[in-house]
């Protein structure tokens, strides 16, 4: 016995052009509808798309990726765009970032911390490379919170250092995120 999605479907297979020219005719009605069912099954909607996003994964990531690529120029005048625009969410992140990190600094090791930073100024500075500090152990995780002292900063790529966002993988190395090469 077929679902009604798939008698749906056939139905539309087999009246295709007659289909066309009801939504070309009724495309304004249609529309309204639309944004009406979404916007009265908001909840039922998110977790739709959840789901999708959950099953095709990759296939929209690698989607997403490609077109980032092609239209690179398109892409960086939108988030700049949008930086402008959302400038009080960001520095709200980067205050709320700059908090965690005095909560997790221990005392008496300042000039260790300069030290670090200050050699990744000069490796960007004298070599023209863009090297970040990074906390091996991520400050903001949901399975634990790394400290801010030397012994948990290591100067990296800065690609590597976005791929590597805020994973942790249970080890002080902490490099699973790393590619396998």
């Amino acid at each position: 016995m077929k679902t009604k999605k798939e008698k749906k479907r056939e139905y539309y297979l087999k009246n295709k052009e007659k289909a066309q020219r009801y939504y070309i005719e009724n495309k304004e009605k249609i529309t309204q509808r639309t944004k009406a069912y979404f916007k009265n099954n908001r909840d039922k909607y998110k977790e739709y798309a959840a789901k999708k996003y959950i099953k095709h994964k990759d296939r929209i990531n690698s989607k997403n990726n490609e077109y980032k690529e092609q239209n690179r120029e398109l892409v960086n005048k939108y988030q700049s765009n949008y930086y402008r625009q959302n400038r009080g969410y960001f520095n709200s992140k980067i205050a709320e970032r700059r908090a965690y990190k005095l909560k997790a600094t221990l005392v008496g090791f300042e000039a260790q911390l300069y030290d670090i930073y200050k050699k990744c100024t000069d490796l960007n500075t004298n070599n023209n490379l863009l090297m970040v500090v990074d906390h091996i152990i991520p400050l903001k995780h949901k399975d634990v919170c790394g400290l801010h002292v030397p012994w948990n900063l290591q100067i990296i790529d800065k690609s590597m250092n976005l791929k590597k966002k805020n994973s942790f993988d249970g080890t002080y190395n902490n490099d699973s995120w790393r590619e396998v090469t």
